[in-house]
C-alpha cells in the first residue's frame, strides 16, 4: 500500500486526519462542564492508516487513564487547548506542503 500513494494523496489523508482531530477536540472542550462527559481521541488505528497513505475511517474512542472529577467528566481543558494548538500547527503544515507540491507539479507541467 505505501508504494501506490502519491505525496499528494499522503498529505491529503494528513490533513483529513486533522480536521478529524480538530472535530473531537474541539468536541472534548464544549462538553468540559458537561457531567458524566468523557474525553474522546482518535483511535491509533485511524492514524496508523493515514500515515500509511490507507483510506480507513476514524476510530473514536474513549482517553484511558485520564482524572475523573466528582461530576463524572474527565476533560483536561488545559491539555485540551494545547493539543488544538499543536494540531493546529500540523494542518498549517500540511497545508504548506499540499502548496509547495502543487506548485512544484504547476513548474513541471509549464516546463519551468
Amino acid at each position: 500500500m505505501i508504494g501506490k500513494s502519491s505525496p499528494v494523496d499522503m498529505i491529503n489523508n494528513l490533513l483529513r486526519q486533522s480536521e478529524m482531530r480538530q472535530r473531537v477536540i474541539s468536541q472534548n472542550i464544549a462538553n468540559v462542564n458537561t457531567p458524566g462527559y468523557k474525553s474522546v481521541e482518535l483511535g491509533f488505528a485511524e492514524a496508523m492508516g493515514v500515515e500509511l497513505g490507507e483510506d480507513m475511517e476514524a476510530v473514536v474512542q474513549q482517553t484511558e487513564g485520564l482524572v475523573e472529577r466528582e461530576d463524572g467528566n474527565n476533560v483536561n481543558l488545559e491539555a485540551e487547548m494545547a493539543k488544538l494548538t499543536k494540531n493546529s500547527l500540523e494542518f498549517e503544515t500540511y497545508s504548506h506542503l499540499l502548496v509547495a507540491k502543487f506548485s512544484m507539479l504547476r513548474s513541471a507541467i509549464n516546463g519551468q
